[in-house]
């Protein structure tokens, strides 16, 4: 019978490497892809341009007060601020 070949030892082996390279490769392209959000929020972020659509942070306590950090940055020193965003784009964008 068919089924009965798949459960024979012989095959256990293959089916289980099988099972765990196709998590491997699912949980790698996740992790990638959730590294590529967080990102994209933090830039979106520092930038004062925040993208909610990744992250729906922005009644976080702790976002809104690292807005008013920014934004107050920006607005007293804002050769600072971008000189700090662009070296924070280059780390995050390699």
């Amino acid at each position: 019978m068919v089924v009965r070949g798949l459960l024979d030892d012989a095959n256990k082996a293959p089916l289980c490497e099988t099972a765990q390279a196709q998590f491997d490769a699912f949980y790698r392209n996740s992790k990638r892809q959730s590294e590529r959000d967080d990102q994209a929020f933090l830039l979106s972020l520092n930038r004062l341009q925040p993208n909610w659509s990744i992250y729906d942070y922005q009644d976080f306590p702790s976002v809104k007060w690292q807005r008013l950090n920014l934004e107050k940055f920006k607005k007293d020193n804002p050769e600072a601020y971008q000189q700090q965003l662009s070296e924070l784009e280059s780390i995050l964008q390699r």
